[in-house]
């Protein structure tokens, strides 16, 4: 408690009154303050202070139960991704395979049947001579028919063709909505192993020129790597589908006592104070910063790209 007066340093300045100050706390340790400023000439007394410490406990409750709110949904979020992602793995993927296989044996079966043909080269139908010459009816219509089913063969192998190429781009696009959402590789390789699969994928996905500068794997907490993955997937989306970049550049910096990801790119840019294609993906990028203690700079002007800087609190040496 800070007892009032007046400032300047002649003393001469306003009246100020009282604060009282209280920690906020959780398991012993602070999670925030709680600050109250009394009138000019007017004291805390002690059912001011009793009554202040009361306040003080249910706003320390009310914090601690946002936050176990948050790691709830964000628990839920977590292990309802983990459940599309093997729905979509044993089903979609496995039927798309199946389609891609199939296509591809038909393709061979098909080229194997035509290499082995005895084709007839022939652009005119047989004259009434030869026709004449073969007394045989049945070896006139098998010559005639050998002709077609060739023809029909090679106009078979288009369609085939197109069936295989359409299973494999679904493929790979469903690899990249699994990668979205269950990152494998973050889990059981780390932060920067993710993030080297996921701007690889960008540039065989979208062709655009991209310059990966990582650090070793930072020490940090898993919720600030993950974090920092979310924010760089959404980075690199809004590139690939808003920005009309050529080139794009993620660098991971491990400094001390942070760890800092900045996404940057040559593309059209945006106006940070005004609406924009992914307004809400920048919204969901800063409240994951929020989250584990970081914080999420945004810089870009129209034609001059942009740049998006998130930095996250590195765990302190033991």
């Amino acid at each position: 408690i800070h007892g009032g007066g007046r400032t300047g340093a002649d003393g001469e300045g306003p009246a100020r009154g009282a604060v009282a100050a209280w920690p906020l706390l959780r398991e012993s340790t602070a999670i925030g303050a709680m600050c109250c400023h009394f009138p000019p000439g007017r004291d805390p007394g002690e059912a001011d202070i009793t009554l202040l410490e009361v306040i003080a406990g249910h706003a320390s409750c009310a914090v601690e139960n946002d936050r176990q709110r948050g790691a709830t949904q964000e628990k839920a979020v977590h292990e309802e991704r983990q459940r599309i992602s093997r729905e979509l793995h044993d089903s979609v993927s496995q039927a798309l395979y199946g389609i891609a296989l199939g296509a591809r044996t038909a393709r061979e079966m098909l080229e194997r049947d035509i290499d082995s043909a005895e084709p007839v080269e022939r652009t005119e139908p047989l004259s009434r001579v030869e026709m004449a010459g073969r007394t045989d009816p049945a070896a006139v219509h098998e010559t005639v028919a050998e002709v077609v089913d060739l023809a029909e063969l090679a106009e078979l192998a288009e369609p085939i063709e197109y069936i295989r190429r359409l299973a494999d781009a679904a493929i790979a696009e469903t690899r990249t909505l699994l990668c979205r959402l269950r990152p494998e590789s973050l889990e059981t390789e780390g932060l920067v192993a993710a993030l080297a699969q996921h701007v690889e994928a960008l540039r065989a996905r979208y062709g655009i020129a991209t310059e990966a500068k990582l650090d070793a794997e930072p020490e940090t907490t898993p919720e600030a790597k993950h974090a920092l993955y979310r924010i760089a997937q959404e980075s690199l989306h809004n590139v690939a589908k808003h920005s009309q970049a050529r080139n794009v550049r993620l660098h991971l910096l491990s400094e001390p006592g942070a760890i800092t990801l900045t996404v940057a790119d040559d593309g059209v840019g945006f106006d940070c104070k005004g609406s924009f294609p992914g307004h809400l993906g920048l919204l969901s990028m800063r409240e994951r910063a929020r989250e584990v203690g970081g914080t999420l700079n945004v810089d870009s002007r129209p034609g001059q790209g942009s740049r998006i800087r998130a930095r996250v609190p590195a765990t302190p040496d033991p």
